[in-house]
């Protein structure tokens, strides 16, 4: 069993490889030495009947191609562990249908410590982005969110914007950050296009932090899983202001202690005010020319092209 384990944690860092290679390929940077990151995201959005909450979520690590590498052959043995099969996905753990309600709580506190454990010694940082839905209902017209920017599509971008300028306050030299999301997610298009439209006005702007994006599954990738963990515990936090009995571990993945810099966390709820940056010139818009702007047009108004 053991020898099996570490064959398939081996696949699944052969994967991660390829993934890695999808995501910095080479370019035409010249000498110039750069650090190349990952993002890995996943969005966590409120299902019917299943734990529902006013917030949509998007979130997850950042990792080195080395501590990937690192996590990915250790994610497997861990929930072997427990005996709890891959993937790792928190809805399964969520009353009254996940199939891993009748985990005893104490094995549950305990995977749930070491699962954040892991995650914390690997991660370079984390990062989530919260979108409260009715604010966002409220003020963006029904269908701009349908055929432009979706609530998870908003908090991607601005998870973009974040990361950008975390590695613009570094002292690392060039870093670029690529980004890596769950192919189940709410509206890849739209992920797309904001990815494609944030990158033409950082060209603009002659800068190179906005790495590649690429969509794979969670049920294959184990650094999307921890995406899942992140994500699933900011929108439950969030939703409810707490994180308790088994949960009570994965405070310390989005909330950890300070002085550790492995284990930094930011997470970044998006006021109204902000929701409403972006919505009142898709509604100028729309009154004005009766139709929706293309996305680089809306992100052209609605950033001032900055």
């Amino acid at each position: 069993m053991t020898d099996r384990i570490m064959l398939e944690s081996d696949c699944v860092s052969d994967l991660w490889e390829d993934l890695w290679d999808l995501l910095h390929p080479g370019g035409d940077l010249g000498e110039e030495f750069v650090l190349g990151l990952k993002c890995c995201l996943d969005d966590s959005i409120s299902q019917k009947g299943v734990d529902p909450t006013p917030v949509t979520v998007i979130g997850g690590p950042v990792f080195s191609r080395i501590e990937s590498k690192a996590f990915t052959k250790k994610w497997g043995p861990l929930l072997h562990k427990y005996r709890v099969p891959s993937p790792l996905h928190m809805v399964d753990f969520i009353r009254p249908h996940g199939k891993h309600i009748g985990i005893p709580i104490e094995m549950k506190v305990s995977l749930f410590r070491d699962v954040t454990a892991l995650i914390n010694r690997h991660k370079l940082y984390s990062i989530s982005v919260g979108v409260q839905n009715e604010e966002y209902f409220e003020a963006m017209p029904e269908e701009a969110r349908k055929d432009l920017i979706s609530p998870y599509a908003f908090a991607f971008y601005c998870a973009v914007l974040t990361n950008k300028g975390v590695v613009k306050r570094s002292q690392s030299g060039l870093v670029r950050i690529a980004y890596l999301i769950d192919k189940g997610c709410a509206h890849r298009d739209h992920l797309e296009q904001a990815h494609t439209h944030a990158q033409i006005l950082e060209k603009e702007h002659q800068e190179k932090h906005i790495g590649a994006i690429a969509f794979d599954s969670d049920d294959y990738v184990p650094v999307l899983q921890a995406a899942d963990v992140i994500s699933w515990a900011v929108r439950r936090k969030q939703a409810y202001g707490i994180l308790s009995d088994e949960f009570e571990p994965l405070n310390e993945v989005i909330e950890p202690k300070r002085g550790s810099l492995s284990s930094f966390h930011e997470h970044i709820p998006i006021p109204k005010d902000g929701i409403e940056m972006f919505a009142r010139p898709i509604r100028a818009w729309l009154q004005k020319r009766g139709r929706l702007p293309a996305l680089e047009e809306f992100i052209y108004q609605a950033t001032g092209n900055v």
